[in-house]
C-alpha cells in the first residue's frame, strides 16, 4: 500500500495486492489476493475484488468485480465461459 491511499473502516485486503497512487477504498471492501490498484481510482462502500484482477477504473457502490481489466463479475463469468466452449 503505497502513499496517498486511504482505506475506509472494515476492509479486507489480502496479501501480493498492490494497491497505489492515490487510491480511496471505501468501507466493508474485500480485496483479493494479487490483486493490482494503480492511478487516481475511487472504490465504492461494500465492494468485492476478485483475486488476481486489475483495477483501471473507479468502482462503484455495492459492486463485485473481476478479471484485468476489472468489470462486473457476472460479465466477466459470460465471457471466461464463452472462452472455454470453443
Amino acid at each position: 500500500i503505497a502513499h496517498n491511499v486511504k482505506v475506509g473502516d472494515n476492509t479486507i485486503i489480502a496479501g501480493q495486492t498492490g494497491i497505489a497512487g492515490g487510491v480511496v477504498i471505501g468501507s466493508h471492501c474485500m480485496i483479493g489476493g494479487q490483486v493490482g490498484i494503480a492511478g487516481h481510482i475511487t472504490i465504492g462502500d461494500k465492494v468485492m475484488i476478485a483475486a488476481k484482477s486489475g483495477v483501471t477504473k473507479n468502482i462503484i457502490n455495492n459492486s463485485t468485480v473481476a478479471g484485468f481489466p476489472a468489470i462486473d463479475i457476472k460479465k466477466w463469468r459470460k465471457i471466461i465461459v464463452k472462452q472455454y466452449k470453443k
